[in-house]
């Protein structure tokens, strides 16, 4: 039979073992979020979101004289997205769905590929695809 010494010790050593692996995936992640630049895919985003609210213009109809207070108030909306909606603001849950979504092996895979000149092509080119995607 185990003493409860030896079997103290297994625990606390599966307890670091699990919690090491832990941080390992999260920093993983955290690495990921980085190499896809998802700070600057965020921006790109809200760049797209102005232009779309721009175009709305049209599409209601706004007198020239509704113009300045569209504006105005387009840009409350992009102010506030990017205030509520920052990378700063969503990294750690972002982090978190990937962390649960993908095993470590998947991160690392995505890592490998994220990396390689066709990996930086595709998230250069991932904006300008999801804008005429709608």
């Amino acid at each position: 039979m185990f003493s409860l010494r030896v079997l103290l010790s297994l625990v606390v050593v599966s307890l670091f073992t699990t919690a090491f692996a832990a941080d390992t995936k999260r920093e993983k992640a955290t690495e990921l979020m980085d190499v896809m630049n998802m700070e600057s895919t965020m921006d790109a985003m809200y760049s797209q979101m102005e232009a779309m609210l721009q175009g709305m213009a049209k599409e209601l109809d706004i007198q020239p004289s509704e113009q300045e207070i569209f504006n105005r108030y387009n840009l409350q909306i992009v102010d506030l997205m990017r205030e509520a909606l920052s990378w700063e603001e969503l990294k750690a849950a972002t982090i978190d769905i990937y962390e649960v979504s993908f095993s470590e092996e998947e991160i690392d895979a995505m890592l490998v590929f994220y990396r390689t000149e066709a990996g930086q092509s595709i998230l250069k080119k991932m904006p300008a695809v999801m804008q005429e995607s709608r």
